[in-house]
């Protein structure tokens, strides 16, 4: 189903609110000379997603207002480092598509740096992974898709 084009306008505030938010955390953090901020810092080695990948793994929220009310959304976003060069590797940013699309889902069984076998009960490292030669950045989009929180709304108008 497409989505009326007024909706466009209205929702792409949010999102470049939302990039721009995730930018300056990434940002400040390396102007800091840190890897990433402490609230952030995951394992030097894997992490939380995928404990076998060489790449630091860090999760948070990120609160913004918006819609019609000022109601708060709070995005959940993972930042998984690339297993190979990180600081020079480039840096990708998913957001998954429509709601019920989450972006981690997408991470854990697709495109992350780690897959489960065919039981679905041992994780492997993923052959096929984007995020062994490049950064990435994945957000839950919109709220309240996956881990993301916001309010559930019943009318596309009740959020354009």
């Amino acid at each position: 189903m497409a989505m009326p084009a007024q909706f466009f306008p209205t929702i792409m505030p949010t999102v470049l609110s939302l990039l721009h938010a995730l930018l300056l955390v990434v940002v400040s953090a390396r102007q800091d000379g840190r890897d990433s901020p402490p609230s952030l810092r995951g394992p030097q080695n894997g992490g939380a997603l995928c404990p076998l990948s060489p790449g630091a793994q860090h999760f948070g929220y990120i609160k913004l207002s918006g819609g019609i009310n000022g109601l708060y959304y709070r995005y959940f976003y993972g930042i998984i480092e690339a297993d190979k060069s990180p600081q020079t590797s480039p840096t990708f940013l998913y957001i998954g598509g429509g709601l019920g699309g989450s972006s981690i889902g997408v991470a854990t069984r697709l495109l992350g740096p780690c897959r489960m076998d065919s039981k679905g009960e041992t994780q492997l490292l993923n052959p096929y992974s984007w995020t062994e030669d490049a950064n990435s950045i994945w957000v839950e989009a919109p709220a309240p898709t996956g881990f993301s929180e916001g309010p559930i709304e019943s009318k596309l108008s009740a959020v354009a």
